[in-house]
């Protein structure tokens, strides 16, 4: 079984199917089975995120008290 993780922002469900998807298709392509491969998502909760090597501040909303 393949599994691929992918730690990202918070993504909208269209974004993950679309995402998964392409993944699947993708490792399918290469010969391994679509129905053997497992996409886990999973929010990037960092403060800061590489883009190309580029040092970006990730932007989400900072937390509640209680």
């Amino acid at each position: 079984m393949a599994v691929v993780v992918i730690h990202s922002p918070s993504l909208s469900v269209e974004a993950k199917k679309a995402i998964g998807d392409q993944v699947m298709t993708a490792l399918h392509n290469e010969g391994i089975p679509a129905s053997t491969v497992v996409v886990l998502f999973k929010v990037e909760h960092a403060d800061l995120y590489l883009d190309g090597g580029i040092l970006i501040e990730a932007h989400h909303a900072a937390p509640t008290e209680s």
